[in-house]
């Protein structure tokens, strides 16, 4: 992952995972959603935007969700509300 700080974080498996789940349940909620969809009029804002949507997404993909975890999905976003 690219990132412009001049620091770097090794992460080993079960790290990149527990993180990995942490974003894709933050994706789940309702302010993600709603910051998602939002069109500002700002391009500069939106462009910001984009870029820190697209980082979530890239991140996520990292380590791919395999069938195993997606089977688990209903219960790693039980009680997502935020």
């Amino acid at each position: 992952m690219k990132t412009s700080t001049k620091f770097t974080i090794h992460l080993n498996d079960e790290e990149m995972y527990f993180l990995r789940d942490l974003v894709r349940i933050g994706m789940k909620s309702k302010y993600y959603q709603e910051y998602s969809n939002e069109e500002s009029g700002d391009i500069e804002y939106d462009d910001i935007k984009m870029e820190q949507i697209l980082a979530a997404r890239k991140f996520v993909q990292l380590i791919p969700v395999s069938d195993m975890d997606a089977l688990f999905d209903k219960k790693l976003f039980e009680g997502v509300t935020v």
